[in-house]
């Protein structure tokens, strides 16, 4: 257990994430307004998504600073990379994201059919942005979102809330508050338990980082090879209430928790007794006598 975590703060995070919301309330109103009741510049929006990156690194310094923690230490060099098992976990992941946001959006569908119309042709790079757009988006979602968002949940929150509520009980609520972050829930917790797992196994953030990053990027190259390349149209609100969406999120679902289920069985005593890595500690420099 890593006591230092006991001088950083959560409330201190939510108020952050708190007033980042509404400052991107207020600018994106502005901008609106300004703009004549049109939609605000891409670059606005991109200018946000930096500033909020940038806001959290800086907490994550002023935090681990204040904890006397070297930030480096979440980067340590991992006890092993298992690429078989990281390749494999991906794959399993992937299906599983697929599966449940076919489920997810079939119901949704008959609840606030907009809302599912809507997030399922959301784009994680779209193709009618702006060049310098695309490249923001492909780079925030490849590399900023994997890094910054295990170095808060699997490298702040988990090693935070466990030193409150023990190990398992944070990798629980870390994966879920990672869930409820993204359209896919469910698979994205059970995302985020998964990288919580590698992260005790290997000791290191660096493993959980890799899995986030080839999962996104695999994301990115796959939707851009069914646009682009297929000629992939919008899907309609008829195609996510078919029948073939609902056999396919079940028939998906399944195929991944025949590795979820075993992988989970395989380390849940990791869970229970295993220890989160060991952070160094800064070294209080000695005295100068003049």
């Amino acid at each position: 257990m890593n006591t230092q975590f006991e001088h950083i703060r959560i409330r201190e995070f939510i108020w952050i994430i708190f007033l980042y919301i509404v400052t991107s309330v207020f600018v994106m109103i502005f901008t609106t307004l300004a703009a004549g009741g049109e939609e605000p510049p891409d670059l606005v929006a991109m200018l946000l998504d930096v500033a909020f990156y940038f806001v959290l690194v800086i907490w994550l310094l002023r935090a681990c600073t204040q904890a006397r923690l070297e930030f480096t230490s979440f980067f340590d060099k991992p006890l092993n990379i298992p690429m078989k098992d990281i390749v494999l976990s991906v794959v399993m992941l992937i299906i599983l994201a697929l599966g449940v946001v076919n489920l997810q959006s079939y119901g949704l569908s008959y609840i606030a059919p907009d809302y599912a119309v809507e997030n399922w042709n959301m784009p994680l790079v779209s193709g009618e942005e702006q060049l310098y757009m695309k490249i923001y988006q492909f780079i925030a979602a490849v590399i900023l979102a994997p890094i910054i968002e295990e170095l808060v949940f699997r490298g702040f929150l988990l090693n935070r809330l466990s030193y409150k509520w023990g190990i398992t009980k944070a990798i629980i609520i870390s994966s879920t508050l990672f869930g409820v972050l993204h359209y896919d829930i469910i698979g994205a917790a059970m995302f985020g338990g998964v990288c919580s797992i590698f992260y005790l196994k290997t000791k290191s953030l660096f493993v959980p980082i890799m899995i986030h990053m080839i999962n996104n990027f695999t994301a990115v190259i796959a939707e851009v090879a069914m646009v682009n390349g297929m000629g992939v149209s919008d899907t309609t609100l008829a195609d996510i209430q078919s029948t073939s969406t609902l056999l396919w999120g079940i028939g998906l679902t399944f195929v991944s928790c025949i590795w979820l289920v075993p992988f989970l069985k395989n380390n849940w005593n990791l869970v229970r007794t295993g220890q989160l890595p060991p952070l160094r500690t800064r070294k209080t420099p000695p005295n100068v006598h003049m």
